[in-house]
């Protein structure tokens, strides 16, 4: 009951004026939501399409790891238009596996979207 009554005054402290002004806080935007929308795999070529539901024109932030290597930031794009996001990534290697996701800019850092993982073929 204290831990609740806590939170409530908490709650209430946050969105009072003090007298010297009032304290507001912006709505907070609900993030895209990206899914896999294909794959396009060559040797030494990979191109992944993915689709971000109310991300036209947002920025995009994609992680990539090699095997069971740790996660590496590796690319930033903007969504065009209809939200659509497109990697082409010539940096791949043949018979190797990799896995990419992609985190909204200015979601929490732990909010990735749109796992994928491709074998580039050999």
């Amino acid at each position: 009951m204290k831990l609740a009554l806590g939170i409530a005054a908490l709650v209430l402290v946050a969105g009072c004026s003090n007298g010297n002004g009032t304290v507001t806080a912006p709505p907070i935007a609900p993030a895209p939501t990206v899914v896999l929308v294909r794959t396009e795999l060559a040797p030494g070529f990979a191109r992944i399409v993915w689709q971000a539901t109310d991300g036209a024109g947002k920025t995009f932030h994609i992680d990539r790891q090699l095997n069971e290597k740790p996660w590496k930031h590796v690319f930033v794009q903007t969504a065009d238009v209809e939200g659509g996001l497109i990697l082409d990534d010539t940096t791949v290697s043949p018979g190797q596996q990799y896995r990419y996701r992609v985190l909204a800019g200015g979601a929490a850092p732990t909010a990735f979207q749109g796992v994928v993982t491709i074998v580039v073929p050999q």
